[in-house]
């Protein structure tokens, strides 16, 4: 008697394979599926021309955030000179860090230039506008 593990032959001996949304099979290799990832590129400083015209001071949409809410508060804690950190943030809307940086993507998402600066002597990060840096 013959078993079924002896007529099909081992999964070593397939092709990786994958389906796609019309159920058809694709057979991944490994120089496609490398040649076709994005690289994730680390930013260095930009020169003082290029940062003044790649981040405004004031938003293009005109969408800033009513004085009162939490969205404002972070903005006019932004807006001092010396910045805040995430941790005043933190304390000052009763948000969680995530959230705290969360509501930072979207005020740069607005059209915010924030920025961050890292403290000297190893401290924590400083937020800011970057047109407003004293």
């Amino acid at each position: 008697m013959s078993t079924k593990a002896q007529s099909k032959p081992s999964r070593s001996d397939t092709p990786t394979a994958r389906k796609t949304a019309t159920r058809r099979s694709t057979t991944r290799t490994p120089e496609a599926s490398t040649s076709q990832v994005p690289t994730k590129r680390k930013t260095t400083e930009v020169s003082s021309v290029k940062a003044a015209s790649a981040f405004p001071t004031e938003p293009t949409s005109g969408a800033r955030p009513k004085p009162g809410s939490k969205l404002g508060m972070v903005l006019a804690l932004l807006e001092k000179p010396q910045g805040a950190s995430l941790a005043k943030l933190v304390e000052v809307t009763g948000w969680l860090p995530h959230t705290t940086r969360a509501a930072l993507t979207g005020l740069r998402k607005r059209g915010f230039a924030v920025v961050s600066e890292k403290a000297e002597g190893g401290g924590a990060s400083v937020y800011r506008l970057y047109g407003k840096v004293a």
